[in-house]
């Protein structure tokens, strides 16, 4: 038979009054010995949890040589003075009693130098003295492929500032709803910035990146959604929204998140999709425009339905202007995609974009690619208002054209949002 190689471990609440005699306390050391044949190379353990101690495994290679995955919901970890070497995998669920110190854990994660994969979800631990010095980040494994974090944004910003994570990490940041925790942990946060510490120079990956894709359609997916690439690794910062207050909850600033994260990254290409409930200022966005003078693809295609005035406005005016000291803002672009879903906006949407394109042409600054999406609606279910919808398309096209084709190298009109591929083509 096999040795144990992966097990898991959850401290069941309903049973607090210990009448399952199967399941373990959470008091007692779990006796798990490695070194005895098991029936399967998959264990799970049970066991009432104890607010005020954990389920404590006296693992050590001798025990566990095989041993490649832990995972542990609603008990902590008391480790061993030995390291797990052949762990890849960790697992930390649902842990809020801080019975660990997170200094003391991070080194035992630093520890396991084969581990590949940590998760950390509402895992905990007891919290620094508030006039303690800054701590010392703590370098992960260097065979480390992903870390992720899902917490309220004050946990996730304690975790991030005892970690150093080596670019070749992929970082996945959930930020969650707590409603124990007052209205800002309730709600759609300000910024997705609020759950990382102030100084980040420890997180390079925040330089690495090349390229981002953000998702605001926050009535459509019930979060926001942020990823950036460098190469194969990429950094995912999601934002969980309340659906009974989705439309009252203001999208986050993410002109702010950008500069305050990616400001000193090279940064290439960038799409924007959704408006969400914000109206971004002009200022949020040359300081976006100017924080990216490597930027050659940029996209911003979202649907207008619960604005009264295009939110891209704005970023238009913004695109259009010079850099305070007369450069071009986004000198190099390349491509720009913009949408424009209701008929009755196409002539408005279409003066915006022209007034943007001549300004930037005015100071020889021609963009090389234009492409504008006139996608259907979604509203449009029915057959005839959608054969209606059909029927506008050559007018709308040809005015299109009219009014942006002189200003531009390149004009691409279509009713699709397939972008990239235009792009590439």
């Amino acid at each position: 038979m096999p040795l144990l190689e992966n097990i898991t471990i959850r401290c069941i609440e309903d049973d607090l009054d210990g009448s399952e005699e199967d399941e373990l306390d959470g008091s007692e050391e779990a006796e798990l010995d490695g070194s005895e044949e098991a029936d399967s190379e998959n264990s799970s353990l049970g066991g009432t949890d104890v607010y005020d101690e954990v389920l404590q495994l006296g693992v050590n290679p001798g025990r566990f040589p095989r041993l490649s995955s832990l995972s542990m919901t609603t008990c902590g970890l008391r480790p061993g003075s030995i390291a797990l070497s052949s762990i890849r995998r960790l697992n930390f669920e649902h842990c809020e009693w801080m019975v660990l110190p997170m200094n003391d854990f991070f080194v035992f994660v630093a520890e396991c130098d084969r581990l590949e994969e940590l998760v950390l979800s509402r895992y905990r631990h007891r919290l620094p003295m508030a006039d303690a010095h800054p701590p010392t980040p703590i370098m992960l494994p260097t065979t480390m492929r992903k870390l992720t974090i899902e917490d309220i944004p004050r946990y996730i910003t304690l975790t991030l500032q005892n970690l150093k994570i080596v670019p070749t990490t992929d970082l996945d940041i959930k930020i969650v709803i707590d409603p124990r925790y007052g209205p800002l942990e309730r709600m759609l946060c300000d910024q997705l910035s609020i759950a990382f510490p102030e100084d980040k120079l420890h997180l390079d990956i925040l330089r690495c990146v090349d390229t981002i894709r953000i998702d605001l359609d926050v009535h459509l997916y019930h979060e926001c959604r942020l990823v950036g690439r460098a190469g194969d690794q990429t950094i995912t910062i999601t934002a969980a929204v309340c659906r009974e207050d989705i439309w009252k909850t203001p999208t986050p600033d993410i002109t702010r998140d950008l500069v305050d994260h990616f400001r000193f990254a090279h940064l290439v290409e960038l799409t924007i999709t959704g408006f969400g409930q914000r109206s971004f200022s002009k200022e949020g966005w040359t300081a976006v425009l100017g924080c990216f003078p490597f930027l050659q693809r940029l996209a911003f295609i979202g649907r207008l339905s619960h604005f009264a005035i295009d939110p891209r406005k704005l970023f238009l005016l913004a695109l259009g202007m010079p850099q305070d000291n007369g450069s071009e803002r986004c000198p190099v672009l390349q491509h720009l995609a913009l949408n424009s879903q209701d008929p009755k906006r196409d002539n408005a949407t279409a003066k915006q974009i022209r007034q943007m394109l001549s300004q930037r042409k005015h100071r020889g600054s021609i963009l090389p690619r234009l492409f504008i999406s006139l996608k259907d609606s979604p509203s449009l279910a029915d057959d005839d208002r959608r054969a209606a919808h059909e029927a506008e398309l050559p007018a709308r096209f040809k005015l299109f054209h009219d009014l942006l084709q002189p200003a531009v190298g390149s004009l691409s009109c279509r009713v699709d949002e397939d972008f990239f591929r235009v792009w590439d083509e």
